[in-house]
């Protein structure tokens, strides 16, 4: 027979996944101070502490404990006293990497910002927004020319992969790639075909970029862009 303690409450659930739910937001602003202080660049070869501090014009000791943080979340290893960057940190926290992801996570992390004001949200509804669009030329450019790293930091690879695997993928004669953004993804399927030929379609801004990379691929024969809204414009 089991015996149940009267002063204390009878308890069949843990509270971890509440206590689990505070520590993303710890990992992610030790990732964005990161990617702030540009320390990802300087732990390609194992380094100490102090060396990176060094570096960085940061307090040495902190600097210690911040990237003690950075290991414990396994963007970075630690071996005695010298600190390197993961497999994972290397291929897209590295700045002079073409799949360096970093403007790109700092961007989405801004997006988020409306989240520290939830409770004023939930309250009183949605504040009311002036009729000028979203998004501005230059807001676009900018994206898109960072989504260039995303798609070559494995979705280009695996959409390909999955499309290339059609049964009807060889008899492909043209592709429209609709909301292609900067166009590598699109230009990766057309490759991966003999002869098939592909249109990016997305924004004016937005193809502006994608005609820069395929002019960069060397992909002008079989790629081409037709700039407009799909929301509203007959492609």
């Amino acid at each position: 027979m089991v015996h149940r303690n009267m002063l204390l409450p009878d308890v069949t659930i843990s509270y971890g996944p509440l206590y689990q739910m505070l520590f993303p937001p710890i990992r992610t602003k030790l990732l964005l101070t990161g990617i702030e202080l540009h320390i990802f660049n300087y732990l390609c070869d194992p380094i100490s502490a102090e060396e990176v501090a060094d570096e960085i014009h940061t307090h040495p000791q902190n600097t210690a404990v911040f990237l003690d943080g950075l290991t414990a979340i396994d963007l970075v290893q630690k071996h005695q006293s010298l600190y390197q960057n993961t497999l994972l940190a290397q291929a897209f926290l590295v700045e002079d990497s073409s799949t360096y992801l970093g403007h790109l996570l700092t961007f989405m992390a801004r997006m988020d910002a409306a989240l520290e004001h939830l409770t004023t949200l939930v309250k009183e509804g949605p504040t009311l927004q002036p009729s000028t669009p979203r998004f501005s030329e230059d807001m676009l450019t900018q994206a898109a020319a960072m989504m260039v790293n995303v798609e070559r930091a494995g979705d280009a690879q695996h959409i390909v992969n999955i499309v290339s695997k059609l049964p009807e993928f060889p008899s492909f004669q043209k592709m429209l790639d609709l909301g292609g953004g900067p166009g590598l993804i699109g230009m990766a399927i057309v490759d991966a075909h003999p002869s098939m030929k592909g249109v990016i379609f997305d924004l004016p801004p937005v193809i502006q970029v994608a005609q820069k990379y395929i002019t960069q691929y060397g992909m002008e024969k079989r790629m081409e862009v037709s700039g407009g809204d799909f929301n509203r414009d007959n492609f």
